[in-house]
């Protein structure tokens, strides 16, 4: 009897260390895809906005865009580039990091509620799922964003069972609020976990639900706030809205969330997602009551968000896009990891199997994504250390938004957008005798007559690129010789 004890003991002990052995298996996997120097256009605005820059200046910043971002994941960024520097790599590992929090909750809370194979599972879909192997590289919130929801779904989980826990609600209020000062789409999220929430309360007749309106509405004022004073709502009504409701299929949905390289990956894997849901109906009586009604929230948390965020995208010119509503994608794969690590062992060896196929595809993708995109980044940059100076006026023609992405790159120049010269003559006037470069990326630049006018004579000099998305920022590069204006 005591040598099975010992065994049993033994046996827990091994399956926790093969937890943790995946935890750092997994890690290291994403920092393999940390060291690559291409950024696309949204890391180039996290980086821009976070290099030389201060507290205060990044709040300023972010409220001039009129754009979607809120200060916390960039005040975050902000403290750990202080110590661990403003490069690429440091500013991946962030991202890392955020995924790893979300790890963190399987091997140890999800572990202690679900046992041993759902963290598993759990760990394998938080961090090898396509989209995750994306977004814990990509210098963005959306690592972060998944955490601080699914540690927002746990706290409740916790209250419904147990809510006179102060300290709980509090720490509610405080996740609350660092989603919605992350990405405040995490909005759409953190509603349908309130309304399980409220749901449950009253199911349960339990009193203190003024407790939820509290934790929930505190968030919400500073938020208003922002979302005021960032001119966002100057997006309200425009007539580009409804295009994006359209945008609304089972198609990019799923795509967002398994697409690969790999012939019917897609398919595959929303097939996965109708499994578990199915699966879900029937394990009802087995594992009824609030845990099923939580694992059934969970997993439909993230289709529901993807809806509503697209119907709300009517009243605006801004708002939908799938990653934007991607932030509990985290519960997504705590709910199928729950139900298919119950069905039956088949079950969960096809789940592990199909989660290391989509995995190896994914990390090839990504992969080449980071390094098949940046063919001429090494010699640009040899280029630029050979010819360019501070102070240098380089003007460009790609989109107007790749002067961000060229300044992560050489951030001494002084970047113009041909598209965006309100006067081409007077720039050229003000630029005669200074150091000018021409990045043509398109065929279209100064007309005959003004080339004449001004005695614009050019070389060029090679073509070059940064990370090439869609051909933008791969380009010709052109020494510019302004005589000036002919009299």
């Amino acid at each position: 009897m005591l040598s099975l004890r010992i065994f049993i003991k033994d046996k827990k002990n091994w399956m926790q260390a093969a937890l943790w052995v995946t935890f750092f298996f997994i890690t290291a996997i994403l920092i393999t895809l940390c060291f690559d120097e291409g950024v696309d256009l949204d890391e180039a605005y996290s980086y821009t906005t976070v290099r030389g820059n201060s507290l205060l200046g990044i709040g300023r910043d972010i409220l001039a865009a009129n754009d979607t971002d809120v200060p916390l994941y960039y005040i975050g960024l902000y403290l750990w580039t202080r110590v661990f520097g403003e490069s690429f790599l440091a500013c991946r590992l962030f991202s890392v990091a955020g995924t790893v929090a979300s790890m963190l909750l399987g091997v140890t809370v999800i572990r202690r509620l679900w046992g041993n194979r759902t963290s598993f599972l759990f760990l394998l879909f938080s961090g090898l799922t396509p989209a995750m192997i994306h977004v814990g590289v990509n210098i963005r919130m959306y690592s972060w964003t998944i955490f601080l929801i699914t540690l927002c779904a746990l706290e409740i989980y916790f209250l419904v069972r147990e809510p006179d826990r102060g300290r709980l609600w509090f720490a509610l209020s405080l996740t609350t609020f660092a989603g919605l000062f992350s990405h405040y789409f995490t909005a759409f999220s953190y509603m349908f976990l309130y309304l399980w929430l409220l749901l449950e309360m009253i199911h349960r007749k339990q009193r203190g639900i003024w407790k939820l309106f509290l934790c929930g509405g505190i968030p919400l004022i500073p938020t208003a706030v922002w979302f005021a004073a960032s001119g966002i709502l100057q997006f309200a009504g425009s007539e580009n809205g409804a295009s994006y409701v359209q945008n609304i299929s089972w198609e990019t949905f799923f795509s967002f969330l398994f697409f690969t390289r790999l012939e019917y990956s897609v398919l595959l894997g929303s097939g996965v997602f109708l499994l578990a849901l199915f699966a879900l109906f029937g394990l009802r009586k087995k594992y009824g009551g609030t845990e099923w009604r939580f694992i059934f929230f969970s997993l439909l948390n993230m289709p529901c968000s993807y809806v509503a965020a697209g119907v709300a995208a009517s009243l605006g010119s801004h708002f939908f896009i799938p990653r934007h509503v991607m932030h509990s994608i985290g519960l997504l794969w705590l709910a199928m990891a729950i139900i298919l690590s119950r069905v039956n062992l088949p079950t969960y060896g096809f789940s592990i199997l199909f989660t290391a196929v989509m995995a190896g595809a994914a990390y090839r993708a990504e992969y080449a994504l980071s390094y098949d995109t940046t063919p001429y980044l090494e010699d640009t940059m040899k280029f630029a250390a050979d010819h360019f100076q501070e102070g240098d006026i380089v003007i460009y023609n790609a989109d107007g938004r790749f002067g961000m992405l060229y300044s992560c790159y050489l951030p001494e120049l002084t970047y113009l957008c041909f598209w965006e010269l309100d006067d081409p003559e007077e720039m050229l006037r003000e630029a005669e005798g200074e150091r000018v470069w021409f990045f043509q990326s398109q065929e279209r630049w100064f007309s005959a007559e003004i080339i004449e006018r001004f005695g614009i004579t050019y070389e060029n000099l090679g073509h070059y690129g940064f990370q090439i998305m869609d051909g933008s920022t791969e380009f010709d590069v052109l020494r510019l010789e302004i005589r000036g204006e002919a009299e």
